[in-house]
């Protein structure tokens, strides 16, 4: 990160912490999978909070599953093996995670405290709304493992924009194969299990490429394709052009 960009985030989370006495960063774009992070609670001597992936919640619930995570911390009743219920989004477990991951994500959290030994919290969805991008952070970083999560620690080795975005559908990120694929600009795709245009406007999601590459090698095809092509299959079956 720029030292001016560096400096501007150090600010706004001195800000919001002097403010209400944490700050929530969310990190978005790119090769991972979203995630998000509290940074604040380690000046009073409680683990960080941090959800990632769970791209069935849209950035807003993703707050608010952090604030209520926050709250309970606050009264001292947030600690592995707890459940934290947010109304109208669902329930999520607490579980301690590994330092491997942490000290890959938590990036801001540990510029502000300037130190490595910063503890968090994983909150991991209930299985209503775990999708393919939610990892088990208290197992060490492995990206044989984790494949979704592989470019977090390893360099960018695919032939595609490292940027790029995949429109997808919440049936494809619970691990349903994908079965429509088309390429429309250079660093866009979309693609989804069952028929893209019966999709519901609520279940479309844009989420990096790589976590459907990650987690499912026989769309290696999609990434292979031009601008302006589209394929099909009937899974398992082979790959045929479209149109």
């Amino acid at each position: 990160m720029p030292d001016d960009a560096r400096s501007r985030l150090l600010n706004t989370i001195r800000s919001n912490i002097a403010s209400a006495g944490y700050h929530i960063t969310l990190v978005q774009g790119g090769r991972s999978p979203r995630f998000a992070y509290s940074v604040g609670l380690t000046d009073v001597g409680d683990p960080e909070v941090v959800l990632a992936g769970a791209a069935s919640l849209g950035a807003k619930a993703v707050k608010r599953v952090l604030d209520q995570a926050v709250e309970r911390s606050n009264i001292g009743t947030l600690s592995p093996g707890e459940i934290v219920d947010v109304p109208d989004i669902g329930s999520f477990q607490v579980a301690r995670a590994d330092p491997s991951w942490t000290q890959r994500m938590l990036l801001g959290a540990f510029d502000y405290y300037d130190r490595r030994d910063v503890t968090a919290l994983q909150l991991i969805p209930d299985p209503s709304l775990r999708t393919i991008d939610v990892p088990d952070m208290s197992q060490q970083w492995d990206a044989s493992r984790e494949p979704v999560w592989r470019w977090l620690g390893e360099d960018w080795d695919l032939s595609i924009p490292p940027d790029a975005i995949a429109v997808t559908n919440l049936d494809a990120l619970r691990g349903n194969p994908v079965c429509e694929a088309a390429r429309w600009e250079e660093a866009e795709w979309e693609l989804f299990a069952g028929s893209g245009p019966d999709t519901p406007r609520s279940e479309v999601r844009v989420v990096p490429l790589s976590t459907l590459l990650g987690f499912d090698p026989s769309l290696q095809a999609v990434a292979d394709l031009d601008v302006g092509s589209a394929i099909h299959r009937d899974p398992p079956g082979p790959w045929e052009p479209w149109g």
